[in-house]
């Protein structure tokens, strides 16, 4: 975890990776909700190798069922903390944007999110980067960075993020 001050504010954050194995990431949120850390926390971020809504954040050419098991359990877990997928409350429910790009096994996920605590005066602006991590050593990467962007407005001001 980390804090910082923005705008007057202060903000505490957290980076989160839960295991692509099922098991494995039943006791990870357990360990994290057991732990405490993210008491406070107004913004967590991470690889969370499942996705809130198959139908809107998977794109497949398989017939066989995404693996999402405790992705409930997260997003309940989020939701105690006062935590919104923030992308999701900007673009509404479509389909995407994807994250997680897997050529060869023909799929598309949006594992990789950014939560949020709504704040009086703060508005964050979310998007998925392209190039990050790319150089001319590195042409492709399986997963798109997810940024978050905060201004500071007047609450007449605020945008789809309320």
């Amino acid at each position: 975890c980390a804090s910082f001050a923005a705008f007057g504010t202060k903000h505490k954050c957290a980076s989160v990776y839960l295991p692509p194995v099922p098991s494995e990431r039943s006791t990870a949120i357990s360990q994290i909700e057991s732990s405490g850390s993210l008491d406070g926390c107004t913004i967590v971020g991470g690889d969370f190798n499942c996705v809130p809504e198959c139908a809107l954040d998977t794109l497949r050419h398989s017939d066989a069922p995404y693996s999402n098991a405790y992705s409930l359990e997260w997003e309940a877990l989020m939701s105690e903390h006062g935590l919104h997928d923030q992308l999701r409350k900007q673009r509404g429910r479509v389909k995407g944007p994807f994250t997680c790009l897997r050529a060869g096994a023909g799929s598309a996920t949006r594992i990789d999110r950014i939560y949020i605590k709504n704040s009086a005066g703060l508005q964050w602006d979310m998007g998925i980067e392209d190039t990050f991590g790319l150089s001319p050593n590195r042409t492709h990467t399986d997963h798109r960075a997810v940024s978050a962007c905060c201004t500071q407005v007047g609450i007449e001001e605020r945008g789809k993020d309320v």
